[in-house]
């Protein structure tokens, strides 16, 4: 069940992490690591240790004195003082008038790979979510689980993102609708190992340039994926970290559909939407 407490932002960083030591145990866990300093094919189990502890060390230095994590609310409500206050001037559409100039920052390094923590190899990242473009073959989308959303022109030979300034950089669904390329929805959020939290929807209606919130009725969920009607444009179902959602007017309101449990997956059958 550490698990379920890890993919749940309302339970305690310190009830997950005792609820994982309780399953693995001291022992166990010294058996963990050696397998993965020594490079060993991992099993299963040993996938599921390396997921825990990226989500530590990731989650870890976020949580207040409490053991509290961050909630969705929590950082959209921390994201909009960021737009009072100027420092996304430009950068996000309907942003509020600055207060402050932006701050022009230059890179100089230094460039150093990321800390191995879980046995990963160094300097990667993963992709929760995968898209297409509905008439461009050479059109790619991927979502990342603390990377925002990525495009490519040109068949995934490069890659480029605007979405930095987002409230959420997990990105788990991707849609595309079919009947105007310039729609575009995101769930956003990290289905797998909670890396970035949830902020329900978003949308873009001007091909990826500028973003939305997209979540009435559903609020600050993590979206673990996304469907669009085949033969009706304007209806979405959502599958989320707290049942799977509708809505019926291209995002613009959500119902809940299913009982309140976490969907990750959902397809509709073939020739029968």
């Amino acid at each position: 069940y550490w698990v379920d407490y890890m993919l749940n932002d309302t339970v305690n960083f310190y009830t997950v992490k005792h609820a994982f030591e309780l399953y693995y145990g001291k022992d166990k866990q010294k058996e963990m690591i050696r397998e993965l300093v020594s490079g060993k094919k991992e099993k299963e189990e040993d996938e599921m240790y390396a997921l825990y502890k990226n989500w530590e060390y990731m989650t870890e230095p976020r949580i207040d004195a409490f053991g509290n994590r961050p909630t969705g609310e929590q950082l959209l409500s921390e994201y909009y003082k960021t737009l009072k206050s100027g420092v996304l001037q430009g950068k996000v559409k309907g942003a509020i008038p600055p207060a402050a100039p932006l701050p022009t920052w230059n890179f100089l390094g230094p460039i150093n790979l990321p800390l191995e923590k879980a046995g990963q190899p160094n300097g990667t990242g993963r992709v929760a979510a995968i898209g297409f473009h509905p008439t461009k073959s050479n059109i790619l989308y991927i979502g990342a689980p603390a990377g925002g959303l990525w495009i490519s022109q040109d068949t995934g030979h490069t890659w480029k993102s605007n979405t930095d300034n987002l409230p959420s950089l997990g990105v788990s669904a991707i849609i595309v609708d079919y009947k105007n390329d310039s729609v575009m929805y995101i769930g956003t959020g990290d289905r797998d190992a909670g890396d970035a939290a949830g902020v329900g929807v978003m949308k873009s209606t001007d091909k990826a340039t500028t973003w939305k919130l997209s979540n009435t009725g559903m609020g600050s969920l993590t979206v673990n994926k996304m469907l669009i009607h085949p033969t009706n444009n304007k209806v979405l179902l959502a599958a989320t970290s707290a049942g799977i959602y509708k809505s019926i007017n291209a995002g613009a309101s959500w119902t809940l559909k299913s009982t309140n449990k976490r969907f990750t997956d959902m397809v509709f059958k073939p020739k029968h939407p």
